[in-house]
């Protein structure tokens, strides 16, 4: 069992603080109206399956239900809705309870799984799990990216344990948040895990197919309508991404973030196809996914305590600053307060950063000469230069 490179006392002031925030989001926003669309969602799939994608419909049928004006759209593919409709026979009141208590043990499965992956102690990746302040956030809003997360988790300990079609078909589970599996996916392709990438398509294909299915011919019409719309009604500045800090300075610059995302894809392919480190390509992927990713707000970012479990395999005496920056809630709080959760994509780039400045000294890809030969020049190590040449 590897040494924790933090101590438990450290851990607790962390999870204390963010165990405050709790609090203060829960109080700021007692009704919970992320799950509100979530519950509603349930009920619908059980009285009128057919509206579960109607617009005006889910408008209705929230103000109903939560009797509040504000208004969360739900445009998921459908692979929650087992789920969501058996929560949804319960009082909203006793459903959201239940809903956060099933949070939080996803994620105590989640540290655990990712702890097998890692060959850590599974205290550690389970604090590790409720440091991050995107956990506390995620679970006082009722949303749901603990639940991708856990198959997240749940995909990468099957890789490190050589079950690559197994893996593939627990991460299609993840495609009702599909923008970051897709990202996953498409770094494990280059780093030549084929049939991880075969279970993958296949699986997905098999959980689009379902999903098509269930929801009909005019259902996927009103599922991509809602779609539509919903992108609309988001609010871009409230986005820990690039679409979100451009929106900062003004529009909707989503076609410009696009192009980010696929330059950058492009820019990675080739890195990870030299990488020798399943551990580097899921934690770079994760975190440029969290980046670059067209559609993202700050309860994703709970997906980070991935990357943050493999960076901190390589111990060093920064690593509790780190933590410090990286999951910070008073951080967090304060850019909610001024709208300015867009830049909480500066915590995401600088554990990125980390991801390769660290994993490259550890020589997991294989430099180009030029990017040896400038870090040689910086080292002063003339004669291994000369050798280089």
């Amino acid at each position: 069992m590897k040494p924790a490179p933090i101590s438990r006392s450290t851990f607790g002031i962390v999870i204390a603080i963010n165990s405050l925030a709790y609090l203060y989001q829960s109080l700021l926003r007692p009704h919970a109206l992320d799950y509100g669309s979530l519950y509603a969602a349930g009920v619908t799939a059980r009285i009128a399956p057919r509206m579960l994608y109607d617009w005006n419909f889910q408008v209705a049928i929230q103000r109903q239900l939560l009797r509040d004006t504000a208004f969360f759209p739900y445009y998921h593919p459908p692979l929650e809705i087992p789920v969501l409709a058996l929560l949804s026979k319960l009082p909203f009141a006793y459903s959201l309870g239940l809903w956060r208590l099933l949070s939080i043990a996803l994620l105590l499965v989640s540290g655990r799984l990712l702890a097998k992956a890692l060959g850590q102690n599974p205290i550690h990746a389970t604090l590790l799990g409720c440091a991050i302040y995107s956990s506390a956030y995620c679970v006082s809003l009722g949303q749901d990216s603990i639940a991708l997360l856990l198959i997240i988790c749940g995909a990468f300990y099957f890789l490190t344990n050589d079950a690559e079609v197994l893996s593939g078909v627990v991460l299609s589970l993840a495609l009702f948040k599909p923008q970051l599996p897709v990202i996953l996916a498409f770094a494990l392709f280059a780093l030549g895990r084929k049939r991880f990438i075969c279970s993958f398509m296949s699986s997905a294909l098999v959980v689009t197919s379902a999903s098509l299915l269930y929801m009909g011919k005019s259902g996927a019409v009103s599922f991509l309508e809602c779609m539509r719309l919903g992108e609309q009604h988001a609010e871009l500045r409230a986005m820990p991404n690039i679409l979100g800090v451009l929106s900062v300075f003004g529009g909707d610059h989503a076609r410009l973030a696009i192009a980010f995302l696929l330059i950058g894809l492009a820019l990675l392919f080739p890195v990870w196809k030299k990488s020798k480190s399943l551990g580097f390509t899921v934690a770079s992927s994760i975190c440029f996914a969290s980046i670059a990713a067209p559609h993202l707000f700050a309860y994703d970012l709970v997906v980070l305590v991935i990357p943050l479990a493999i960076l901190f395999e390589t111990r060093r005496e920064s690593d509790t600053l780190f933590l410090a920056v990286i999951t910070s809630a008073p951080l967090a709080l304060c850019l909610f307060s001024f709208r300015l959760s867009a830049f909480l994509v500066i915590p995401t780039g600088l554990l990125f950063i980390a991801c390769f400045s660290r994993l490259l000294d550890s020589g997991c890809i294989s430099l180009p000469l030029a990017t040896q030969t400038a870090r040689l020049v910086k080292k002063g190590r003339i004669a291994q230069l000369w050798e280089k040449l």
